[in-house]
């Protein structure tokens, strides 16, 4: 079941009226794949050793963390929702994006969901990790098709960078 989520649902843009501007409209919003998502928590939990006698705790954690997650982009920018206790937002405007890198993994593939990541760079943010070893935050984890949703978001960017002059 294919999880990408039409605006027409007002539930879901309401998860992100706190961080839209007056003249902003969502275009689509995409939740993770749970199936992968939970897969790949298991697999984090049981690869480290350590954190296998926490596992209650893993998963009150993880279950949160899914339950706030929300990935979108709007006419402007590419937006992500999330948290465990609180909600918090990052975006990264059109302008500001650089670069885009769909990843699909091994877990991607035994899984068999059509998942992966896709990955938005900036000079502020590249692609990768920074020195300090921190991913970029600006990552749409575990989504489903991440080749179909990077082709829509790079057409946007372009129809927003050199919109067409229609003559009559």
């Amino acid at each position: 079941m294919e999880e990408i989520l039409q605006q027409n649902n007002a539930d879901l843009t309401e998860k992100f009226v706190d961080i839209l501007e007056k003249d902003e409209k969502l275009l689509k919003v995409y939740k993770p794949n749970k199936k992968k998502f939970w897969w790949y928590v298991c697999l984090i939990t049981i690869v480290t050793i350590v954190g296998i006698p926490f596992l209650p705790v893993v998963c009150l954690f993880a279950g949160a963390y899914y339950k706030k997650r929300f990935y979108a982009y709007s006419c402007k920018r590419v937006i992500i929702r999330g948290g465990i206790i609180g909600v918090d937002y990052k975006s990264l405007e059109f302008r500001d994006l650089t670069a885009t890198v769909v990843k699909v993994g091994a877990l991607d593939k035994m899984v068999k969901q059509n998942t992966g990541m896709v990955e938005f760079g900036s000079p502020g943010s590249p692609l990768g990790t920074n020195a300090a070893g921190m991913p970029n935050p600006y990552r749409y984890v575990h989504v489903e098709k991440p080749y179909d949703v990077m082709r829509e978001i790079r057409e946007l960017i372009e129809q927003t960078r050199n919109p067409k002059i229609t003559v009559e």
